[in-house]
């Protein structure tokens, strides 16, 4: 029975043993502090850019001519390459010379609208004269005459109405054909591959001469100047809102180098426990070069966060 009951407690030492080995990442180093050694840096910014038209890539390079390589350093906005234009190209034109005629058929509307008005107050101006004429003098004029300067001013007046609509639909035709050249710039628009986002080009799935459909990845960017840094905190020893928002110091080790450390904050608490009893934070830091252009931080490495408690 005592030989029983000694196994039983080496058994139950090397348990305790082994959930403490496990737990020591998450233990406070001191009454302040509590020390995340298990943590992974990651992109918080990172995109597979995609083709957003069908075509043949006509090439890989910048408006000033720079090849596009893994490697190249970009900025948002910035154009990397592009697809064949030529079709959406030719379409945008013939929508400008379209907008052109309708601008002009615009000014010949309104140009009918001030000989109508014009014409219609010269014939109110004859007829009145005239009819003052007879006013004066009884059956000096025509009464056939009268009927037909009567008749001239009412047709001056629907031609001035026709002409007023004709201006209508001359506006109407002038913003169709400026949506055209919209649409049409947005389709050559699409034509072009353009970086979202500030970072460095680390892959590169297509080359001139390659065909892509809508949604085709062309190129991976990474952002590099601000980086996330997750690790993981006991749920049982430490509530969200004694972590979130609590200042961090991160500590990388590298080969060959002294530690580097970057302060932030804990940006975030994930509301959810994971099924080993930990739930996941992280803090956005900023990152910086060593030795030229070389990232100090860099996605995939390991760190360490101390994380500073009330």
């Amino acid at each position: 029975m005592r030989t029983r009951l000694n196994v039983f407690i080496a058994v139950l030492l090397v348990a305790q043993s082994a959930m403490a080995q496990t737990g020591a990442d998450r233990v406070p180093t001191d009454s302040r502090g509590l020390t995340l050694s298990d943590c992974i840096v990651s992109a918080k910014d990172h995109i597979q850019l995609p083709a957003q038209q069908a075509g043949v890539i006509l090439l890989l390079e910048t408006e000033d001519g720079l090849s596009v390589e893994e490697g190249f350093v970009v900025t948002a906005g910035q154009l990397i390459g592009k697809l064949d234009d030529e079709d959406a190209a030719a379409r945008r034109d013939a929508a400008v010379l379209d907008h052109q005629v309708s601008m002009k058929e615009r000014l010949k509307a309104e140009s009918n609208v001030q000989a109508a008005v014009a014409t219609e107050a010269v014939a109110q101006a004859e007829l009145d004269e005239s009819l003052d004429v007879n006013q004066r003098v009884r059956n000096s004029i025509p009464a056939t005459q009268i009927r037909r300067q009567e008749l001239t001013v009412t047709r001056s007046a629907m031609e001035k109405e026709v002409a007023a609509g004709d201006v209508e639909v001359a506006v109407f035709t002038t913003q169709q054909r400026q949506a055209q050249i919209t649409v049409a710039e947005i389709n050559v628009k699409k034509h072009q591959i353009v970086s979202p986002l500030d970072g460095i080009l680390v892959q590169l799935y297509r080359k001139p001469g390659e065909w892509v459909s809508p949604g085709d990845p062309v190129a991976r960017i990474v952002r590099m100047d601000k980086l996330r840094v997750e690790g993981f905190v006991d749920a049982s020893r430490y509530l969200p809102e004694e972590i979130d928002g609590r200042e961090v110091t991160v500590i990388i080790r590298r080969p060959n180098r002294d530690p580097e450390t970057f302060k932030s904050t804990i940006s975030f608490v994930s509301p959810i426990v994971e099924a080993s009893g930990d739930y996941r934070v992280w803090a956005e830091v900023d990152n910086r070069t060593s030795l030229g252009s070389h990232w100090v931080l860099r996605p995939g490495m390991q760190a360490e966060m101390q994380i500073d408690l009330p």
